[in-house]
């Protein structure tokens, strides 16, 4: 008996049957690298949770088109980046206020190994949008480059060198803070 993880793109036909043991599957698989992804895009724990959320309640409503998807992992991570662009322009132009007691307290019981996850994600949050976008679908949806550039529109090469430019950004944001 075979008890490894089904790939994603085996659960299509039964995700679009609407199948429920299939979403839970699809859950277990994908569930981890998508709030993963979430959390370095967005700037809360609860944005991510409900940008994720977002998604999932996406391909229930809309599982009848699951069939015509090619690359569910790439589809899923894309409409990911779609939600969480949409939330991120929604804050901008929101007024900015103090932190929330829940933020805080999450803050004050994270372990030392949380809080250099905090801090990969708060430097993730801070690079210019087109590189965040190409960093997240490279390590979180481990997309590759020419998947990337299919899915954004651009180039190969731009999308390499987005990234490239990204992980520069990072590792600088990284050992300031760490100073």
């Amino acid at each position: 008996m075979n008890t490894s993880p089904p790939c994603i793109n085996d659960l299509r036909s039964a995700l679009a049957a609407g199948n429920e043991e299939a979403f839970g599957q699809l859950l277990t698989v994908a569930g981890p690298r998508l709030r993963r992804a979430a959390l370095r895009m967005l700037a809360s724990r609860s944005d991510a949770d409900d940008a994720l959320q977002e998604v999932l309640v996406g391909l229930v409503t809309s599982r009848h088109r699951l069939l015509h998807v090619e690359d569910l992992n790439a589809y899923m991570f894309a409409s990911l980046v779609r939600v969480a662009n949409r939330l991120m322009k929604r804050q901008r132009r929101q007024p900015t206020s103090l932190e929330s007691l829940d933020q805080i307290a999450q803050r004050s019981v994270a372990d030392a190994a949380s809080v250099d996850e905090e801090a990969l994600n708060n430097a993730v949050q801070r690079l210019p949008e087109k590189q965040r976008e190409v960093i997240v679908l490279k390590t979180d949806a481990q997309m590759t480059f020419a998947s990337i550039a299919s899915l954004l529109g651009i180039s190969l090469n731009t999308a390499a060198s987005r990234y490239r430019y990204g992980l520069e950004k990072l590792r600088s944001e990284l050992r300031r803070e760490a100073c």
